[in-house]
């Protein structure tokens, strides 16, 4: 698929979640270790009883390894974000950095 086409599908599903407030954008988004209590906690003070996206700038292990045992929870950074994860996801959760980051790769 060429690149033009696969930008414009990634940018038409991110405004999709903007327009339906699907879309929750984080200051700062970190765990000093990998506990699965601290994503509930996140995802339990947005009322997000659904499925969620989390998108970071970078790889971080710590997120990764606390929302492995969540059903229905994925994360991955901005590099590795696919328009099907977006559309099977209910809610999008980004960190600020990464909603900068895919700004400037989707500009």
């Amino acid at each position: 698929m060429p690149k033009k086409v696969r930008r414009l599908a990634l940018r038409s599903a991110l405004s999709s979640k903007v327009q339906n407030d699907e879309i929750v954008v984080l200051e700062d988004l970190s765990i000093e270790a990998p506990k699965t209590k601290e994503v509930v906690q996140l995802l339990n003070s947005f009322d997000v009883n659904e499925k969620a996206l989390i998108v970071t700038a970078d790889k971080d292990e710590n997120i990764e390894r606390s929302a492995n045992n969540l059903q229905g929870v994925h994360v991955l950074t901005v590099e590795q974000v696919n328009v099907l994860d977006l559309l099977k996801y209910d809610k999008l959760f980004m960190t600020k950095e990464a909603a900068e980051k895919a700004g400037e790769v989707l500009a």
